[in-house]
């Protein structure tokens, strides 16, 4: 493959792949696995490392309202076998390990270990879900399975530069993308990249600096954090979260915390402040209104954990690069053309 540069675009020799945001909770693209190509839907998550879709194998009827893989109807196929358990914060799937070829738009990814899903918990299979299945981004540590494709593709040369990089239109259902091998200067500026050195390379994991609810709390000072494009909140201890629930007014309801809808204009920034730099979220950023005069917190607690997961909600505000060889994520303020 000729690998031409295109303009705008660093280091990057591929077109961006288009994301659909689906109400601000999950981001998803098409791609296709086969010869000739089968087209699914797969939310692209930072925060695992597996490529999984449902297969025309699966008895639970999910092929009548999604898109389901069949072995037989593509040439390069091959056979593994595996059996495959993968579990979720929301559910479990069950399955078995295949090879083939994986597109993600002129990307192309050859013998591609990934798992037909044969069995998928409620939460997963249910028919509301936008996607058909999981592409993780994350380490191949992270895996019990497979290289990750972002990582196949690293080691058989795809990239200038083992990068890549996610832009999450909260704004619009359609504008955001990710760019493999590089990133877009038409969203952000260079100079203002700050780049956070990895300190465990299994997730996308470094250390932030505090979490600052106004004037009046700090939590999570030197706390480890990951930035996963899987998860649509802000995930925090349990306590320190708790604190923040309280510091903003907020109630516990059916593990979410809700506030008056007329107080959200009253309610102050957040500052997260990660490797010296602030990154504010403003009100109407870090709450959702759920009607009936009430809005939901975007914040949720982890029990037994230590860990922040820093969700959709920071990352449809700010611009993310993973860089894989310098073991360092890239945070950027938007340009202002796209943060309306």
């Amino acid at each position: 493959m000729e690998h031409i540069v295109l303009e705008n675009m660093i280091l990057s020799s591929y077109e961006p792949e288009p994301l659909v945001n689906n109400m601000n909770a999950a981001y998803y693209g098409e791609i296709e696995i086969g010869t000739p190509g089968q087209k699914f839907n797969v939310l692209f998550d930072t925060g695992s490392a597996d490529l999984w879709i449902p297969s025309v194998l699966t008895s639970q009827g999910i092929c009548g309202y999604r898109k389901c893989y069949n072995h037989q109807k593509s040439t390069s196929y091959q056979a593994n076998g595996q059996s495959m358990t993968l579990q979720y914060g929301t559910g479990r799937m069950m399955g078995k390990l295949s090879q083939d070829t994986v597109k993600i738009g002129d990307l192309e990814i050859k013998g591609q270990t990934f798992g037909e899903a044969i069995y998928e918990d409620a939460f997963l299979s249910k028919k509301g879900t936008p996607f058909d299945g999981i592409l993780g981004l994350g380490f191949p540590s992270l895996s019990q399975y497979a290289l990750p494709p972002f990582f196949q593709a690293m080691q058989e040369g795809l990239f200038e530069k083992n990068m890549f990089s996610v832009f999450l239109d909260k704004n619009h259902p359609e504008g955001s993308n990710i760019v493999f091998g590089g990133y877009d200067e038409d969203v952000i500026d260079a100079d203002q990249i700050n780049w956070v050195p990895i300190t465990s390379p299994k997730y996308w994991q470094f250390n932030m600096d505090s979490v600052q609810i106004g004037d009046q709390l700090t939590v999570g000072s030197n706390a480890a954090a990951i930035a996963d494009t899987g998860t649509s909140l802000l995930v925090g201890p349990q306590e320190d979260v708790q604190n923040i629930a309280s510091a903003l007014g907020a109630t516990a309801y059916q593990g979410l915390y809700v506030i008056d809808a007329t107080q959200v204009s009253s309610l102050p920034d957040i500052v997260i402040k990660i490797n010296g730099e602030d990154y504010v979220l403003e009100p109407s950023d870090y709450t959702v209104n759920a009607g009936q005069n009430l809005a939901v917190l975007g914040f949720q607690s982890l029990q037994g954990s230590n860990l922040w997961i820093l969700g959709d909600i920071f990352l449809n505000k700010f611009y993310s690069i993973y860089n894989a060889d310098d073991r360092t994520v890239g945070f950027a303020p938007l340009n202002n053309n796209n943060n309306y």
